[in-house]
């Protein structure tokens, strides 16, 4: 009988061996665990801004690290810092609509969510400008496949208009110039390169017919004529139509979206950088 009663305590002290050693966290039933210590829900205005999570850990263990993941793409660039806090980036919301996403943090088999919820941007404030002039440059298929147009309208005028002093051209005081950077598969239909008729929508390099949306914007100059600021189109198009241009597009100007309406009628005439610099 004592016989089967040790045999009995020894078979017991092997169970509780291997359990501690098949433990994952290697302390028995001691399981690391990542628990939130900052607001489970962020309600934020629609500015892009830094957002900062803490936490603690208890049973940490070297075999493991935290990680955060957001289900969003406007949240992103995780940092790691300081032990016990992580910071991320919270872009700003262009759009009117509020939206939310979700940021999980990882330590291990244990985890935690905090829900994010930025407000939408305001209802943009109306900019309307009647155009006199319009500028710019013709640069031929300086993109293979694509006719590239370069316009300018300006509320003011320019204060110079040749090729060689570029650099001059946009520093009238207090003016508003809207850089219009346009590829089409449409060529001149003469040898002024006016813009053909058409919408011209706002997109990303690479689209058909369209604005580049990076290499487009308005440049605000201050009472000296230098440039203020530059607010690039995040949305809108250009209608092209019996001699008649207007565009109408939304801009950030001071972390304020505004919709800007131009409209331009006449004539007018683009210089040709095709004569000026050949590759073009």
């Amino acid at each position: 009988m004592n016989k089967l009663l040790s045999l009995l305590a020894l078979t017991a002290l092997l169970f509780v061996a291997c359990e501690n050693t098949d433990s994952p966290n290697g302390g028995g039933d001691k399981t690391a665990t990542i628990t939130l210590t900052s607001d489970a829900e962020l309600q934020l205005d629609y500015k892009k801004t830094s957002v900062m999570i803490t936490y603690t850990i208890e049973n940490m263990t070297s075999e493991l690290t935290v990680e955060a993941t957001a289900d969003v793409e406007w949240i992103y660039n995780f940092t790691y810092k300081d032990m016990g806090s992580i910071l991320f980036i919270v872009d700003d919301n262009k759009k009117m609509e509020a939206r939310e996403g979700n940021v999980t943090v990882t330590y291990g088999e244990s985890s935690f969510t905090v829900n994010v919820k930025q407000a939408g941007s305001p209802t943009p404030s109306e900019v309307e400008v009647v155009a006199p002039m319009a500028t710019g440059h013709y640069y031929g298929t300086a993109t293979p496949g694509y006719y590239n147009y370069y316009i300018a309208l300006t509320d003011k005028g320019m204060s110079s208009y040749e090729p060689s002093t570029e650099a001059t051209y946009f520093n009238i005081p207090d003016a508003y110039y809207y850089i219009i950077d346009i590829y089409t598969n449409v060529k001149p239909a003469d040898d002024k390169f006016m813009l053909p008729d058409g919408t011209y929508r706002v997109a990303s390099g690479g689209v058909m017919h369209s604005i580049n949306k990076d290499t487009s914007w308005l440049q605000k100059n201050d009472e000296n004529g230098f440039a203020l600021s530059q607010s690039k189109f995040e949305d809108g198009n250009l209608v092209v139509e019996d001699g008649k241009m207007t565009l109408v597009v939304d801009l950030f100007a001071n972390d304020q979206l505004e919709t800007h309406t131009v409209t331009y009628e006449g004539d007018y005439s683009l210089i040709d950088m095709t004569t000026i610099y050949p590759q073009y």
